[in-house]
């Protein structure tokens, strides 16, 4: 699946640690380092994004959200 570089950044990250849930600000500073301006808007934009790319390839629970925590990856059963 393409992907682009913040996208992969993303996937990888959650990938690395398959049990946890990482909190969105935890994410945004992992993935731009602390500090950066990004909103939560903008890393739900990228979720939505490539939760609708591996949709498309038959893997609808890429990623899983937390309500009040954040993300971690699924399953892709």
């Amino acid at each position: 699946v393409p992907t682009t570089a913040t996208e992969f950044q993303l996937l990888a990250l959650l990938a690395a640690s398959p049990s946890r849930v990482f909190t969105r600000d935890a994410i945004i500073d992992r993935l731009r380092g602390p500090g950066f301006a990004v909103t939560d808007r903008t890393l739900a934009s990228h979720v939505r994004n490539l939760r609708a790319k591996f949709a498309a390839a038959g893997c609808a629970e890429l990623i899983e959200t937390r309500a009040g925590v954040g993300y971690r990856i699924g399953s892709c059963d």
